[in-house]
């Protein structure tokens, strides 16, 4: 089979897949699921606390073009999550230093480029699956 067509298959089952089970929340499970093995541990410096993490989004989750971004988001204990959230993530200083080193200037700049974006919600829900079931 070509690839295109091998593609299209896929595609085509992904969209049946997203309208049968794959809701926004549990899309948002599985990505959180997904962010927290990659992790395994809390991201915050000299932090190892590897129970109860959360799911941290630099750009929030409104933002549909880096919701299921894994650039975006760090597995964080509770008190991190709690203490870098504050007033919001990406305009704490000491999260954006904490992004900045993990990710470089680069793509920093362009994961905060892309939050801006318009994008479409389903097609973030699809680029989810292709993350989860890769």
């Amino acid at each position: 089979m070509e690839k295109s067509s091998r593609n299209a298959n896929v595609n085509s089952m992904m969209k049946k897949k997203l309208n049968d089970m794959w809701t926004l929340e549990y899309a948002d499970e599985q990505f959180s699921r997904y962010i927290r093995r990659r992790d395994s541990k809390c991201q915050y410096p000299y932090c190892n606390k590897t129970e109860g993490l959360d799911n941290s989004h630099f750009h929030l989750r409104g933002h549909s073009a880096t919701r299921f971004d894994p650039d975006n988001c760090i597995a964080l204990c509770r008190t991190h999550h709690q203490q870098l959230e504050v007033p919001q993530p990406n305009k704490n200083p000491e999260y954006i230093a904490l992004m900045l080193a993990r990710l470089g200037k680069e793509k920093f700049i362009y994961l905060s480029t892309k939050a801006n974006g318009i994008y479409k919600r389903t097609q973030a829900i699809l680029d989810c699956m292709k993350l989860v079931l890769s």
